[in-house]
């Protein structure tokens, strides 16, 4: 079954526009835990979930905005109430790393911090630091 990374890969060496969605915190009762990842094209979902139903609904139309310049960042960190701003019963919070990643990055073969949902001012203080640094060098990234 591939990976994030291969899926990443396949489609930065194929020069498709993509956006990268990683969960980075949750509070109360939400779909999915921190670290869950997505990867999104103008076509929809590619790879992963961010928790499926709404807020996958939700994050995916975010993420479609940004690939057509409709969001001006290129990466931002999203909070959604889950019941006031998604309407679902669950009501937690959800944070989120939202990352474009355009052809010009697939030609420097380098992944920057925020694919990994851990770049730029923290969401709240709950966000802890992990080995960025560690987990990009287990990192296998290749563009041929």
């Amino acid at each position: 079954m591939p990976t994030f990374f291969d899926a990443l890969n396949e489609l930065m060496a194929a020069e498709v526009p993509l956006v990268t969605i990683t969960v980075v915190d949750t509070i109360g009762s939400v779909p999915q835990d921190r670290g869950a990842k997505a990867i999104v094209t103008a076509d929809g979902l590619r790879f992963g979930t961010v928790g499926g139903g709404k807020v996958e609904t939700k994050a995916i139309g975010d993420a479609q905005k940004m690939l057509r310049g409709e969001i001006a960042e290129t990466t931002r960190f999203v909070q959604w109430n889950l019941n006031k701003d998604v309407g679902m019963t669950c009501g937690g919070m959800t944070t989120a790393s939202v990352s474009l990643v355009t052809a010009s990055l697939a030609t420097t073969g380098r992944l920057p911090d925020d694919i990994f949902g851990l770049s730029g001012p923290a969401p709240s203080d709950r966000v802890t630091s992990v080995a960025v640094d560690d987990m990009k060098r287990n990192v296998v990234f290749e563009v041929h």
